[in-house]
């Protein structure tokens, strides 16, 4: 795609692993890194499902053929409120913004859970709203949490290299820090 202006997908455009051709888009989700643009696409029994191009290719990254991790069912809707890029890893809001997961360290994987508790409150209503992945640095929003509800943003760190069965959240005030192993 360098130097020219191309469609990448659109109301006539096959759905990867889908049934028919894109039905709508999400405003929200999209993200583009060199050559590699992430997109959120929509169509009949796909609420959003993650896609990205290549400039060559389309491919289905999460839909609803995609287990969520450490589960036995598949992602009912992704990416919706904004898709996280870099170094060709993706985070994201999944199962309507309730979980928060990301690909750093290879396999998709959960970061952080609805009802994990962060700063000493039970946490709800996850945000990303699209820039939220920069390396092994994931930021999300947490919309509202505890009694009072409060509003704050977040930043997990993916340490690939230290071995830890789970991603586990901490309990630090404004952030969750320490090694989170991402290569289960």
């Amino acid at each position: 795609m360098s130097g020219s202006l191309g469609v990448v997908a659109d109301l006539n455009t096959p759905v990867p692993r889908g049934i028919g051709n894109f039905t709508g888009f999400s405003d929200e989700g999209m993200n583009i890194e060199g050559e590699m643009i992430v997109f959120v696409g929509l169509s009949s029994g796909q609420q959003g499902s993650i896609y990205a191009s290549n400039g060559n290719s389309l491919t289905a990254l999460v839909d609803t053929h995609t287990l969520v991790p450490g589960t036995t069912r598949f992602f009912t809707v992704a990416g919706n409120a904004g898709i996280g890029l870099s170094n060709g890893n993706i985070s994201f809001l999944g199962d309507f913004n309730v979980d928060v997961f990301t690909t750093v360290g290879g396999a998709l994987a959960r970061v952080v859970d609805n009802g994990d508790v962060l700063d000493g409150q039970v946490s709800s209503e996850f945000g990303s709203y699209g820039h939220s992945l920069s390396g092994n640095m994931i930021g999300f929003n947490v919309g509202s949490f505890g009694d009072p509800p409060r509003f704050a943003t977040f930043v997990a760190v993916a340490d690939t290299g230290t071995p830890t069965p789970t991603p586990t959240p901490r309990t630090e005030p404004g952030a969750i820090t320490g090694p989170v192993n991402f290569d289960e």
